[in-house]
């Protein structure tokens, strides 16, 4: 069995599983439409993996073992971007601070291409990277335009039973060192430097109102207000955008899953 077909099958399927899912709820015709090539991707895969199973780089088709990426743009001054994975447009026309949804791939080693969107002449910034069976990564677009570069950020989707996870990830280019504290209390991340990414903390379901500040002191530079964490869910909170330019900065907090 061709490899090459089987990957470019699985990203093509997830690409229209996401389509599905984005219109389902503005115009449906254009989610079934998207569905449907969705099962179709679907049934060649089935029927290539039955023709020699052994020849697969994933050795099965068992969903839980396969690699999981998402593409986050996080470059608070770079245009709009068509991402690419292995010669593949699997990301079109994703906007600062927009997140996509995992693609499930195989495991193995994928070349990612950033263009502004409708061009494929010069790559703003190219990167390879290896995925193995298990894991789960955003690959993010971060710094600023003329210093743009791919951050591979790890993600733990499963958390201890009735529980959540949370962890920061300091993306804002001009962004000094910070500490993050609950409001008027500890801190529960400190010293995050620019692309730095801290380690998980698992802790009780709760509403909880946060903020960041310069590390070591007091001082406040952004506020995360009744943040609400769901047992057993996986979190990230990105701080983005310019401490002294447009657009400002701000946390976003995303669900990994």
């Amino acid at each position: 069995m061709n490899s090459d077909n089987f990957n470019k099958l699985l990203i093509e399927a997830n690409w229209y599983d996401y389509l599905s899912k984005y219109f389902k709820y503005w115009n449906i015709q254009s989610s079934l439409y998207f569905s449907k090539n969705h099962q179709e991707c679907i049934n060649k895969l089935i029927q290539l993996s039955t023709q020699n199973r052994s020849e697969l780089n994933t050795g099965n088709l068992n969903v839980n073992t396969l690699p999981m990426v998402r593409v986050f743009h996080a470059s608070p001054d770079s245009p709009a971007v068509d991402i690419y994975i292995n010669n593949h447009p699997v990301f079109k026309n994703v906007t600062y601070k927009m997140l996509s949804n995992y693609l499930k791939v195989p495991a193995g080693e994928y070349k990612v291409e950033v263009y502004p969107t409708g061009t494929k002449d010069n790559a703003l910034v190219n990167n390879l990277f290896k995925l193995s069976s298990g894991n789960v990564f955003t690959i993010a677009a971060v710094n600023e335009l003329n210093k743009l570069s791919l951050l591979a950020i790890p993600d733990q989707i499963l958390v201890p039973s009735n529980e959540a996870s949370v962890k920061f990830v300091h993306l804002s280019p001009d962004g000094p060192t910070v500490d993050v504290a609950v409001i008027g209390g500890d801190i529960i991340f400190s010293n995050v430097s620019f692309g730095q990414i801290t380690n998980i903390l698992n802790l009780s379901s709760m509403n909880l109102d946060l903020e960041v500040r310069l590390a070591g002191t007091k001082t406040k530079v952004l506020e995360i207000n009744s943040v609400y964490f769901e047992p057993n869910t996986s979190y990230t909170i990105y701080a983005v955008g310019f401490t002294k330019d447009e657009p400002k900065l701000e946390a976003l907090f995303f669900k990994n899953k």
